[in-house]
């Protein structure tokens, strides 16, 4: 139970950077996009599918769930961050 947790919040962690750099992408925008929605993807089909062969207790038969809004919300609440961020930090300048 306990490598299930590590790869959720694993995976969590990389939407939130993935989420972040996308945001703040300059010209290679649509690009990143694209292979960013595949990656996420194929990356939330393979954690999902882990998550509902894992046999839960009764008590948390509902983590699956939580997990999985957890998960589908990362990216998109680090991409609104970042666009943000993104009016106090132009793409492509150094800091």
């Amino acid at each position: 139970m306990t490598a299930i947790f590590i790869l959720e919040f694993g995976v969590i962690f990389h939407s939130i950077f993935i989420g972040l750099t996308l945001a703040v992408s300059g010209e290679e925008f649509n690009t990143l996009y694209a292979v960013i929605v595949f990656h996420q993807t194929f990356e939330g089909l393979g954690l999902e599918s882990r998550l509902a062969v894992t046999p839960w207790p009764k008590s948390r038969k509902w983590m699956p769930y939580i997990l999985g809004v957890a998960y589908s919300f990362s990216t998109p609440i680090a991409i609104a961050i970042s666009l943000g961020v993104r009016n106090t930090y132009p793409p492509g300048s150094q800091m």
